[in-house]
């Protein structure tokens, strides 16, 4: 009998990371060979996640590609990294500048 389980991943509030994290520990204790991690993984995903894994790869089927490249694919379809945006306002000579992350920077001028 195995040590642990893997649960169903819920797309709708799950943390990609952390699953892919739990899943490999999973492997990991139970001594699962890497040949079986993608088979085994879109097995205990849950049908919702299989879903996505299935649009996002269409028209190749998820189990025609490697675990790295699912799991990659999933990563990035659900937590993508936020873009920066960069906002200029100028007035009278002096500059200041506002980034999307909050940061900012003013020569002091205004």
């Amino acid at each position: 009998m195995g040590i642990g389980k893997i649960t169903e991943f819920n797309v709708r509030s799950g943390n990609w990371n952390s699953y892919v994290e739990r899943v490999e520990m999973y492997f990991k204790v139970n001594s699962i060979k890497e040949e079986l991690w993608l088979p085994t993984l879109i097995a205990a995903m849950g049908d919702e996640a299989y879903e996505l894994l299935s649009n996002l790869k269409s028209p190749v089927k998820p189990s025609e590609k490697t675990f790295s490249t699912v799991t990659k694919l999933m990563k990035d379809h659900l937590q993508p990294k936020p873009s920066l945006k960069i906002f200029v306002h100028t007035h009278a000579g002096a500059s200041a500048v506002y980034y999307s992350n909050g940061c900012h920077y003013f020569d002091g001028r205004f």
